[in-house]
């Protein structure tokens, strides 16, 4: 009987401590507070960059940003990288102890939102706390994940850092930009706003998209403005890279463009596959936007080439040959994906010649290697014309000869050939990376 007992006790302990190895972050997971964030916190900085993500002036152009958001709206946005998650599985949960921890739901009489970002295990959480959550529900984050994702994809830590307090700041005031309801916008893919091109000019440019969209089933826009506007209608100078942004991503949005809206479930069914080239004349800016499958469907080099395409032509002032160019390249590169299924990239040429290499050097180099060692080794014979010279004296003697001519068959068979299987994937969840439909990307821009 005593053995049952000891095998029963060994058995729960076991079990007991499977259990425990199986939930770490239920049994030891625990905000590990140290003092240059709770130092932060008190100054009410809304950039904590723990994980050295950000340069100094990136951090403080990003501050000024959330500090708009806490005078106009009372809400603590906060920016947070870190290096590790302190035995968390989930970054959503150390997201929210980290608020519950430091207080930051405190901080503000509305509450807070909060983007946490840990590199090291390729995961991010958006979280809001107090008031705030009644404009930024669950539903609103999720969406702001799908615009955050593509630049932590690509080690873009501020464009991250700046889409979201964009984005923050747009949800918490409840509308659209102005400028978007000031464009006049009829249905087209060319919306020349500015009054750039003849008719003959915009006609050929509309037919050119109109044909891209029926042959790749995506929307290829160009929007054409004297200058990108903030929230106020107030046209800007000299946008940054996140004015840039918001102002096309608004437009967008406001228009409800793109095709396959039905299959981009992250936007509820609002905005379609689409790309769009947006140009100011005045100030002389441009951005590249891209949502839903065109977000996937181009490179961050394809777009880099087609926007080198671009501005080298309106760099002096041929707007329609910078227009054509635009299609032209993005035609290219729909057609790409479409026989490969992958997105664009530059050519390669060094890899290129070392596959070269590989293919013709390397065997070419073993056979000169074999042949010469051969030859080496042969280097004491001497030639000999007599056959005398291989005979015993008396010892051979021809009677009869006669030349026959045997037909031969040569039959080559192929080494049959082992092809490479390679693919990739991403993380979805609160991890950030690759994906189907219904991303978000935005190359930021620049001057022409």
């Amino acid at each position: 009987m005593k053995s049952w007992k000891k095998l029963a006790s060994f058995l729960f302990a076991i079990i007991l401590g499977a259990s425990l190895a199986a939930a770490p972050s239920l049994a030891f997971a625990e905000i590990q507070k140290d003092e240059d964030t709770i130092e932060a916190v008190e100054q009410q900085k809304s950039v904590i960059d723990n994980g050295n993500l950000l340069s100094g002036a990136e951090e403080t152009t990003l501050n000024i940003r959330a500090t708009e958001i806490m005078s106009r709206y009372d809400v603590y946005a906060v920016y947070v990288t870190v290096d590790n998650l302190d035995n968390y599985n989930q970054a959503v949960d150390y997201a929210d102890d980290f608020v519950d921890a430091y207080g930051l739901d405190k901080k503000a009489s509305n509450g807070c939102v909060v983007l946490l970002v840990c590199v090291p295990e390729n995961q991010f959480a958006l979280v809001s706390s107090g008031k705030a959550e009644e404009k930024l529900t669950s539903e609103q984050l999720n969406y702001m994940t799908t615009e955050i994702n593509p630049y932590l994809g690509r080690g873009d830590w501020n464009g991250a850092g700046e889409t979201f307090f964009s984005d923050v700041s747009q949800t918490l005031s409840g509308k659209q930009p102005n400028a978007t309801s000031a464009i006049a916008y009829n249905g087209t893919y060319v919306i020349d706003d500015y009054g750039l091109f003849s008719d003959e000019q915009r006609a050929s440019l509309e037919a050119t998209a109109t044909k891209l969209a029926q042959d790749y089933n995506m929307g290829v826009y160009l929007l054409v403005v004297d200058y990108m506007r903030d929230s106020n209608d107030k046209g800007l100078e000299s946008p940054s890279k996140s004015q840039r942004t918001n102002f096309a991503t608004s437009f967008y949005r406001a228009n409800g463009l793109g095709l396959n809206k039905e299959s981009n479930t992250e936007s509820g069914g609002k905005y379609g596959d689409g790309i769009m080239l947006a140009l100011a004349i005045n100030s002389r800016d441009y951005v590249t936007i891209a949502y839903g499958q065109g977000s996937y469907s181009f490179s961050d080099e394809g777009i880099e080439a087609m926007e080198n395409a671009v501005t080298n032509e309106l760099g002096g002032n041929n707007w329609y040959d910078g227009s054509k160019a635009y299609y032209d390249k993005i035609g290219e590169q729909l057609e790409y994906y479409s026989a490969r299924g992958k997105p664009w990239t530059e050519p390669d040429l060094f890899s290129f010649f070392l596959k070269i290499f590989a293919l013709l050097g390397i065997p070419i180099g073993a056979a000169f290697v074999k042949v010469n060692g051969e030859k080496s080794a042969m280097s004491t014979a001497h030639e000999s014309t007599e056959a005398s010279n291989y005979l015993v004296s008396d010892s051979f003697e021809l009677t009869h000869s006669q030349d026959s001519f045997v037909n031969t068959t040569l039959v080559a068979t192929p080494i049959p050939k082992h092809e490479d299987s390679g693919g990739g994937g991403g993380f979805g969840g609160g991890g950030w990376g690759g994906g189907g439909g219904g991303g978000f990307s935005s190359s930021g821009g620049g001057k022409f």
